[in-house]
This record gives C-alpha cells, structure tokens and sequence, in this order.
C-alpha cells in the first residue's frame, strides 16, 4: 500500500558541490524546502516524489558569495524563485534501491534527469511519530539551464552534484 510522507526540512538536507578553479569541491546548502514522498515497498511504480526547493535559501556561509548566486548570474532567484524536482517513474534495481527519473525545473528550464535513491531507514522519532529516509545524489550541468558563469575560464566547473537527503513523517 502506497504511503504519504511528508517531508520534514529540519531533518534533511539538500546540499550541492561544484569545482571551484578546477581545483577543488565548494558546498552549499539549501535551508528552505519541502516535499512529498509517495512510498510503497511492493509496487516501486507507485512511488513518487516532488521536491521544491527555495533558490533564495542558498547558504554557503559567506553573505557576499551568497548574495552573487542569487543575482541573475546564477540562481537567478527574484525571476526564478523555486527549484523543483517532480518524478515520472521509479523502478527498484535492487532491495532499498530506486531509480528515479523525472523533471528537473531550473531557472526556467524543464530537463530530464534520473538518479539512484537509496532507502536509509524507517522507524519511530523521539516523539514516537514514523519517519522514513531517503538519499540520493543527482549530477547536472549548469550549461544544459542556461548557466555558463564562469565555466570557460575554468573559474565554476560546469556539473553540479546535487545531494539530497530526505527525511519525511
């Protein structure tokens, strides 16, 4: 059967990595998001998932870095205020593994994307209410929604790892 879960922001995280220089990996977080999770461990074609993420709530833990990604050089946040992931398919490939494709929109764009999910755990919080846990990592390029901000001087790298670990009641 085919389960609602909500998921619960202050217990996840949605975190990216980029090359900086072509040296060495930045990350930054996103603290402003919410989603649901469709579940059923039986009928991984029932499953389903739709991320929202608030482009604004990028944290990098410098306010002037942090305010440039939100300019039009790169999120673009007053145009595009909302990230968001909306699946189209879930198969399972092995037990507590999901391949997940759907629509990513960014920045105005709509692109197919697939990853791997991994089921983390399932069980009862502090407060006895039932959680569940995902974690899956998504690869883009900036380049394929229209971002190219320093990619040919090498200063940004071009793909973009997506983290995401979800935890939902």
């Amino acid at each position: 059967q085919t389960e609602r879960w909500k998921v619960d922001a202050g217990h996840s995280s949605v975190l990216f990595r980029i090359k900086h220089a072509d040296t060495a990996w930045f990350f930054g977080r996103f603290i402003d998001f919410e989603g649901v999770v469709e579940y059923d461990p039986g009928d991984p074609g029932a499953c389903s998932v739709e991320l929202e993420v608030l482009a604004d709530s990028v944290r990098t833990w410098s306010k002037a870095r942090d305010d440039r990604l939100r300019s039009p050089d790169f999120f673009n946040t007053k145009q595009f205020p909302r990230i968001v992931f909306t699946s189209t398919a879930v198969e399972s490939t092995e037990e507590g593994v999901l391949q997940v494709s759907g629509v990513l929109d960014f920045l105005g764009r709509k692109k197919p994307v697939e990853f791997r999910v991994e089921k983390t755990g399932q069980g009862r919080g502090p407060l006895g209410d039932e959680r569940i846990g995902f974690y899956g990592e998504l690869t883009i390029r900036r380049t394929d929604f229209g971002n190219d901000t320093y990619v040919a001087q090498k200063g940004l790298g071009d793909e973009v790892r997506l983290l995401i670990s979800l935890e939902a009641v």
